[in-house]
């Protein structure tokens, strides 16, 4: 009658293993320990592209209906807590020193204070500072302000003024 040892990752049976050749049960025991490696490497890939990909997911979150408001009413809903953004742009497309653009922007605001959606409604020079000013808008970040304890969520067109030099 043979005992079973699973202590090498495999059922065996004891009497068996002692009549193969040492390096026999040395391939048998690298295997093992390689498939049991393979499939770690394997897991943890697997896991990180799907934490990755719920990371990269993000939804836009709506307590309601977002509501379409002016620029000077936003202040009601919404309070920007970045004074400044800054980003860099593409060397293939930096302007010229002392180029001035101005860009209107439409985004939603959601019940997180999260920029969505952002498409541009004017431009000038048109064209010219498009790609900079959806990236801008989106590198907002809001906050409700005190007469929005239900954050709502809204739609705004913002102007965006660039001078480049």
């Amino acid at each position: 009658m043979c005992i079973l040892y699973r202590s090498l990752r495999f059922p065996f049976c004891a009497k068996h293993v002692q009549r193969k050749p040492l390096l026999q049960r040395a391939a048998m025991y690298s295997i093992s320990n390689n498939n049991g490696h393979t499939m770690k490497i394997i897991l943890i890939i697997i896991m990180s592209i799907a934490i990755a990909s719920c990371a990269s997911t993000s939804e836009q979150y709506l307590t309601s209906e977002p509501v379409e408001i002016g620029i000077d009413k936003l202040d009601r809903y919404w309070v920007n807590e970045s004074k400044s953004i800054r980003f860099s742009i593409s060397p293939r497309v930096v302007p010229a020193p002392g180029t001035q653009g101005v860009v209107k922007v439409r985004f939603l605001i959601d019940s997180k204070g999260d920029v969505y959606n952002p498409e541009i409604i004017e431009s000038y020079p048109e064209g010219a500072w498009d790609q900079s000013a959806l990236v801008a808008s989106t590198k907002q970040k809001y906050v409700p302000s005190k007469d929005n304890t239900k954050r709502t969520p809204v739609y705004v067109i913002q102007t965006i003024k660039f001078k480049f030099g």
